[in-house]
């Protein structure tokens, strides 16, 4: 009785690190795939602004630029 206890507590001490195991192994990957999406974000966010400044300038109208003067034609 005592054998088949041991035995027992020991296939349940094995289940238990196993799980801890993929437990850790979940945490990683979900860390990682976090840090990848906030470096995507960081990303669409760094592309966003380069595409606001970029449709700015184009919505900025030239400067303002004066007609010449009239040519004077002093030959009469």
């Amino acid at each position: 009785m005592l054998l088949i206890l041991a035995g027992a507590q020991a296939a349940f001490a094995q289940a238990d690190s196993q799980l801890q195991r993929n437990y850790e192994q979940q945490n990683r990957a979900i860390e990682r795939q976090l840090q990848d999406n906030s470096q995507q974000q960081l990303q669409q966010q760094q592309l966003n602004q380069i595409r606001g400044q970029q449709m700015r300038q184009q919505l900025t109208p030239p400067p303002y630029v004066p007609p010449p003067p009239p040519v004077q034609n002093f030959r009469r």
